[in-house]
């Protein structure tokens, strides 16, 4: 658009004269410019998922069993804080961004009662996706505890990374104690997962 709007009258009536394709009604805070396909116009629309810094915190509600075989369990966050737009299941333990994008990424994870016996072991926590059966990881981050006595070690990672809308994407640690360990549960400062959008 080449002309120079002279605002005599509210702009949306000087855009509805030159530019045809754009349809705005009743303006609402927040709102967005969004292509209709039906009917071939740019109509003015809420906001919605994916806006920035918006995104959701959620944490382990009581102690999960994890397998001492060095296999990945998904941890069961099922307690949100908050999920401004509904994009984390709290049955299944997954994020699903409705927005492609770059979001910031952190967790928390703590094991309970942790003994000298497996003093210098291998506890990771990662975030990650499925291609198939095959884990694609987006952060991981691993734990060689050093202990003394009995302890309750606890990691937190954090990173900015690129999330494909429609992915699920999990949240997951593994171990190699050859026993079963328990992942400390039941407060939001022990194992926790938070992601939102940055741009």
């Amino acid at each position: 658009m080449s002309e120079v709007l002279t605002h005599r009258k509210p702009l949306k009536h000087e855009l509805a004269k030159h530019i045809a394709d754009v349809l705005i009604s009743s303006p609402a805070d927040g709102e967005v410019l969004t292509y209709e396909s039906a009917s071939a116009k740019w109509k003015n629309k809420p906001g919605g998922a994916g806006t920035i810094g918006k995104g959701f915190k959620a944490y382990l509600g009581a102690n999960q069993t994890i397998t001492g075989d060095g296999l990945l369990n998904v941890v069961n966050i099922d307690t949100e804080i908050f999920d401004d737009y509904a994009e984390f299941d709290t049955v299944n333990h997954t994020f699903t961004p409705q927005t492609t994008g770059k979001y910031f990424i952190a967790f928390a994870y703590q094991f309970s009662g942790v003994t000298s016996a497996y003093d210098g072991k291998l506890f990771r926590g990662w975030f990650y996706w499925l291609d198939g059966f095959i884990p694609r990881y987006h952060l991981g981050i691993s734990l060689y505890p050093r202990l003394i006595a009995t302890g309750s070690p606890q990691m937190t990672a954090c990173c900015s990374t690129a999330l494909v809308s429609g992915r699920v994407y999990y949240f997951g640690v593994d171990q190699n104690t050859t026993v079963n360990q328990t992942l400390f549960g039941g407060a939001e400062v022990r194992t926790w997962l938070t992601v939102f959008r940055l741009f």
